[in-house]
This record gives structure tokens, C-alpha cells and sequence, in this order.
């Protein structure tokens, strides 16, 4: 961050702290985005990173009372232009910053939490420990929801959303760069709200396993979202980037790979995967290219397949591969971590929320549509048949699917009463797919950690083994999110 501040004046003001210590007894308070930029820190006796989340920040971006501006950003810019603006460029800025700050010897002496009016304040060393601790069992993200022009209802009424929240299209359960973590303070009946990739700085051993970090480096590499359409309508036709195009042109380590395992459906729910046979780029585009230029619709069943959709099914979705879920659904998306470069080809001419002509990305998504993954292909890779890899007299667990293409693998366990598993030195991702609640029990420290209906959960690898124990009587279904060795 220090390119973006002037270092003359810098200095300047450097010595002007210099000089307030020199001459006053009274507290000199430095503050700012830049306060402990490497020519400041050493002036600080005592050094405090204020911290918010995601969410908080998002929260600021919707509120047209409490709307933030990125750095120097014109006063008359547009709120979603400012939010693009501080996904992109300000927050991973930040984000890099804070990691400076909070990292090694001489880092902040305090941590703050101001996502509420009252901030939490730890010190460095109490924050170390929370860390150290939450990386050693299994944890559950602050869930994170978004509405959207396609969002339906049924998350909303799940989660017990306010009427005020139009709809739920999204819900982020486990996207690092999204998500938060509440940690208990030591000693007090209090918490802290801290962001993900705060824990991922400190602690990315324990929580991937040693192979997984030497891949992945301190990059939570999975993420887990829903999808709700259940009341609302399709998403856009869509495609996202492979590994070398995403490196080339967005700079991210990884291609935005997806899957979708349907949750829960109504009747005639679609999920639309693939390019129909025969269909050629020429003809795509030039629809696509009609529609983005002179407002022209289409049938997307021209060219995009549509396959049913029940409760159970898994659809693998490998970057370049033209897909959308259709409305009914509540689909729990399993992926690669980059999330904000889906590239719309069509979205049938509808406004967004606020009115305005949602806009298509027709020239990335026609450069990473990959035109062999038609419905041959499709029914050939990405239509998964689960498989079962093991019973026992409490459980079964069958194998739901994978790609060559892809660095994860989806496995479901059926519980009637208790089934072990082990981390083995990798993280593993729990999700509650079917039934009411089941307890993840730690054989190390015993720990007994509730999973509701829906809920997702990380086991760090330093978790080793593991049970889940049903209590309810019925059978549940836990999907279990594992990388790929």
C-alpha cells in the first residue's frame, strides 16, 4: 500500500510526530489507513490494526446513509462502482497490508473488531492463541447472504431473514475471502468477529495439512455457497475462467471451477450444462452478440442444454463450460475459491435490483467457452453416478464425484447412527444435506460440535479423526469436501 502515499509527505509527517513527542507530554494519536506504514511504526509505543469484515464492509457499500468511498474516488461515483472498485483493487490492497501489520516480529499490539457500535479490543498475544486454538478443531463460518435479480425464498426462510431482504440468492458459507469467524475471548463471555484470511495468515498448516499449504500456500483453495432459485428465476448464462486465462488476465492463482449438488428442488427444476451437439461458436456468439447490442432475446435451449434436476444429483462444472441453474433449485455450490469472474454470455434482458441493464461480458466469455463440452462430453464427465466405498453397521459412505480437471472431490456419508472418519493431514468440509442435525465429536479433545440442517463446517487437518454421531433417530446426509492427493 505504501505506493499509493506520497513519501515526501510522509516524512514530513513523520517528523512532525517526532517533534509533538519531543515537546508535549500528552498522548500523540496517529490514525489513518497509512498510520503504521514501515516509516511510521517505529515511532509507536503502542500500535492498534482496526479491523471489519466483509460483510461490515459490504453492509457500508448497500447503505446509502453509510456509504464508503474508495480512496480518492470521485464524490459522484456510482455505489456499485465503488463496490467493484473496492473488490478488486481496494480490499485485496488492504488485505495485503493488514497481513504486513499483523505477520512476524513488530507486528500491532492490539487487534480491534469494530463491525459492531461497540469495538472489541484483544491484544496481539490473546489473538495469537484464539488462532492457534480455532485451527485445531472443527469451526463454522459466519454465514453471509446476498440478494440478487434471480434470488428465490427459500434461504431467506431458512435462515429467518427479515422481510426487509428481498430475496437470498446467495448464501456464503465457507469463501475465505468473504466469511468471518466469531472466536471466543479467553476468560470473558464475549467474542471477536474476525475475518477468515486472517486465520488462514497464521494458521494455514493446521488448517489445510502440509501438502495442501505447500500447493496452496495460506489460500483456502474451496469454497461452499448456496444457490437459492426456489421462488426466484434462472441465473445468467454463464462461463468462468480456466487456470491460465484467470493468471493471464485477472492475476488469480487458480481457474474458477464449480459443481453444483442439488439440495433441494421443485418439480421441473432444470440445471442447464453444456453446449447441445452440434452447435457451433459462430451461431452462439452471434446470438449472444444480438442480444448484448441490439436487445434481441433467445432460446438458450438453442444451444445450452437443460438436464433435470432432483434433490441428490451432482453436476461437475469445470472452468469453460457453459452452465446456469435454473429457477426451483437450492443448489449447494462445491468450487474453486475465485468467485467474482463469472462472465455472463445472456441473461435473457432483465434489469438488476435497482433497474438498471445488468451487464454481459461477452468477450471474456466467448474467449474461455470451451464448445467441446457438449451433451456428449457432458453425459460422458460431468453427470456424476455416486458410487458406495464402504459400509458399516452405523453408516455407509458412497463416493458423489470428481474431475480430471479439478483439485477437489465430493464424498457423502450416510448416517443411521455414528460413522468415523480422519482427516489424514488434510482439511476436510462437512455439510448437513439432509436431515435435521448431526454432532461432529474431535477423538483428540473430544469436543462435540452441533451441525444443523444446511450448515457447513471446516475440520481443520490438524483435527485428525473424527466421528459424526446422529442422535435424531433417522438417517442424515453429510457431504464431505476433500483435496484431491
Amino acid at each position: 500500500m505504501s505506493e499509493c502515499f506520497d513519501d515526501r509527505k510522509c516524512s514530513a509527517l513523520a517528523d512532525e510526530v517526532r517533534a509533538a513527542r519531543a515537546t508535549h507530554a500528552d498522548i500523540v494519536l496517529l490514525m489513518g489507513p497509512g498510520a503504521l506504514l514501515p516509516q511510521f511504526r517505529p515511532l509507536a509505543d503502542v500500535s492498534f490494526y482496526w479491523d471489519a469484515t466483509r460483510e461490515a464492509l459490504g453492509a457500508c457499500h448497500c447503505s446509502s446513509a453509510g456509504a464508503t468511498a474508495p480512496a480518492a474516488a470521485p464524490a459522484a461515483s456510482d455505489q456499485a462502482e465503488w463496490y467493484r472498485r473496492s473488490l478488486y483493487v481496494d480490499w485485496p490492497m488492504h488485505e495485503r497490508h493488514k497481513r504486513s501489520v499483523l505477520s512476524g516480529i513488530g507486528g500491532v499490539d492490539y487487534y480491534v473488531d469494530s463491525t459492531r457500535a461497540e469495538p472489541r479490543i484483544v491484544s496481539r498475544a490473546a489473538l495469537d492463541r484464539l488462532l492457534a486454538a480455532v485451527a485445531r478443531q472443527p469451526f463454522r463460518c459466519k454465514p453471509y447472504f446476498q440478494p440478487g435479480v434471480w434470488g428465490g425464498q427459500r434461504l431467506k426462510e431458512a435462515a429467518g431473514l427479515p422481510d426487509s431482504v428481498a430475496n437470498s440468492a446467495w448464501d456464503f458459507e465457507i469463501v475465505a475471502p468473504e466469511n468471518s469467524i466469531l472466536l471466543g475471548v479467553e476468560g470473558e463471555s464475549d467474542y471477536i468477529d474476525i475475518p477468515f484470511h486472517v486465520i488462514m495468515w497464521a494458521q494455514a498448516g493446521a488448517i489445510l495439512g502440509r501438502q495442501a499449504e505447500r500447493d496452496f500456500g495460506d489460500f483456502f483453495p474451496v469454497r461452499i455457497n448456496y444457490l437459492d432459485t426456489m421462488g426466484g428465476s434462472d441465473l445468467s448464462t454463464q462461463v468462468h475462467p480456466q487456470d491460465l486465462y484467470i493468471r493471464e488476465h485477472f492475476g488469480e492463482t487458480i481457474g474458477q471451477h464449480e459443481s453444483y449438488y442439488v439440495v433441494e428442488t421443485t418439480p421441473g427444476a432444470k440445471v442447464h450444462l453444456g453446449l447441445k451437439n452440434g452447435v457451433t461458436l459462430e451461431a452462439f456468439a452471434a446470438a449472444i452478440h444480438a442480444a448484448e447490442t441490439d436487445a434481441i432475446p433467445f432460446d438458450r435451449g438453442d444451444f445450452v442444454n437443460s438436464w433435470d434436476a432432483r434433490s441428490g444429483d451432482y453436476f461437475m462444472i469445470p472452468a469453460g463450460t457453459v452452465h446456469c441453474s435454473g429457477k426451483g433449485n437450492l443448489v449447494l455450490e462445491i468450487s474453486s475459491t475465485p468467485y467474482w469472474y463469472t462472465f455472463k454470455l445472456y441473461d435473457y434482458l432483465r434489469p438488476d435490483l435497482n433497474g438498471r441493464p445488468r451487464p454481459i461480458n461477452s468477450a471474456h466469455g466467448l474467449a474461455v467457452l470451451d464448445c467441446s463440452r457438449n451433451e456428449t462430453w457432458v453425459r460422458a464427465h460431468l453427470l456424476a453416478e455416486p458410487v458406495q466405498v464402504r459400509s458399516e453397521s452405523g453408516g455407509d459412505e458412497y463416493f458423489v464425484g470428481t474431475n480430471y480437471l479439478v483439485f477437489y472431490a465430493v464424498s457423502r456419508l450416510h448416517v443411521r447412527s455414528e460413522i468415523a472418519d480422519d482427516t489424514r493431514g488434510s482439511v476436510h468440509l462437512l455439510i448437513l444435506a439432509r436431515g435435521e442435525q448431526v454432532w461432529v465429536i474431535s477423538e483428540k479433545t473430544g469436543q462435540r460440535i452441533r451441525v444443523d440442517y444446511l450448515e457447513a463446517f471446516v475440520v481443520p487437518a490438524a483435527v485428525g479423526a473424527y466421528r459424526l454421531v446422529n442422535e435424531t433417530g433417522g438417517e442424515v446426509q453429510v457431504l464431505k469436501v476433500y483435496l484431491k492427493r
